[in-house]
């Protein structure tokens, strides 16, 4: 995909499953981004806890591997982690309630919450082309909360949420 063009990799499994793509990400000099996927639920440790840990396990993967510091994205992964003892909605929830605790790692954070399915399961719209406002919500608390990044299915209409929430998160700390 690099050669064909592609200007960054994104890798769901944080370089933990290829073995391979700590050195083809290093090799080609481009931009990476480490989704984080918690391995298993310790209970009564607040799921961002958890997303932290794994983003940090990922981080050293790449350090290790020579990956420039600087070419890092971390990714909280909503969608991403289920486990049977919290409610997969809930978990991508207080993830993002709680979103501004992953930039103790220094990294620009990537959030994609567009039509996702705790989406779906908190607004009951089954079908992932009716959860635009749902999205648009969770990509205003995203942003306030810290994140850098956005995926979006609807970039015209994230555009402006975008930017109120970006100038709302600045008024907060402008005094």
């Amino acid at each position: 995909a690099i050669k064909a063009g592609a200007g960054i990799v994104n890798d769901v499994s944080g370089l933990r499953e290829d073995p391979n793509m700590p050195r083809i990400v290093k090799e080609y000099d481009v931009p990476v981004v480490l989704v984080a996927r918690v391995q298993s639920y310790q209970h009564g440790v607040k799921p961002v806890k958890h997303v932290v840990r794994a983003l940090e396990e990922s981080i050293s993967i790449a350090l290790k591997h020579g990956i420039d510091e600087n070419k890092i994205i971390v990714d909280p992964g909503i969608g991403f982690n289920r486990f049977s003892e919290i409610p997969w909605f809930k978990w991508d929830s207080m993830v993002l309630a709680e979103l501004e605790e992953i930039r103790i790692l220094n990294k620009p954070i990537l959030v994609g919450v567009s039509r996702k399915s705790f989406i779906g399961e908190i607004t009951g719209c089954r079908d992932p082309s009716e959860r635009l406002y749902g999205s648009l919500a969770a990509t205003a608390i995203a942003v306030f909360n810290g994140a850098h990044i956005i995926r979006t299915h609807d970039p015209l209409e994230t555009k402006d949420v975008i930017k109120v929430a970006e100038f709302i998160r600045r008024s907060k700390h402008s005094l």
